[in-house]
């Protein structure tokens, strides 16, 4: 992570692990203001955010809470990090069934990322940092969690990259997580067929 961190302007970090999710933090400036997004479940969030603010992270109320607790959890541990940050222009939250939570000083999912050099994910943000909640289809035939959360990260990323919007590279994440999710495959082979999908959103 260091490494990367060094070596790139823009990074996406996605935690793999709760009890690893904080290491970046170790990371010092300037290398940490690379950290431009984070798309981390919310039981890692709250490790992350534990560690920034020097407290304990409660993760056991989080299998009590119902949907609109765990929607206000993540959006307020989300709108922490990016405080404590300000390097972070966006934190995507999954959180399983209930779909994802976007937050981030630009809530207007049809507007582009630029990734160039005149990005303005190095610009200063406004000061109000906004949230969106998409909520994820209901999915049938259940086979495989493993690798959803890489599959709907890696379609976002490349959606991105190719100039789609944030909605639409959404759509083409959320497609990918239900086509892992219902894979035997951590990675479905036929997973380019995300660009031909119906929409989501």
């Amino acid at each position: 992570m260091y490494d990367i961190m060094i070596k790139c302007d823009h990074v996406w970090f996605e935690p793999t692990d709760p009890n690893l999710a904080a290491k970046f933090l170790d990371i010092k400036k300037p290398h940490l203001e690379s950290l431009k997004f984070l798309s981390p479940n919310l039981f890692e969030l709250k490790r992350i955010c534990a560690k920034l603010t020097g407290t304990s992270a409660e993760l056991n109320d989080i299998q009590h809470m119902d949907r609109n607790e765990i929607i206000d959890s993540a959006i307020y541990h989300g709108k922490l990090l990016m405080e404590k940050i300000d390097s972070i222009y966006g934190v995507l939250v999954t959180i399983g069934q209930h779909g994802i939570v976007y937050i981030s000083y630009d809530s207007n999912l049809d507007s582009f990322i630029d990734f160039g050099p005149n990005s303005s994910l190095f610009e200063r943000k406004s000061s109000e940092i906004k949230t969106v909640h998409i909520d994820s289809p209901k999915i049938d035939n259940i086979v495989n969690l493993s690798g959803a959360g890489d599959c709907l990260v890696g379609a976002i990323i490349y959606g991105l990259i190719q100039e789609k919007t944030i909605r639409q590279s959404f759509e083409m994440g959320l497609n990918a997580a239900r086509m892992s999710i219902q894979s035997i495959d951590t990675v479905p082979t036929n997973i380019v067929q995300i660009l031909e999908q119906p929409k989501l959103l």
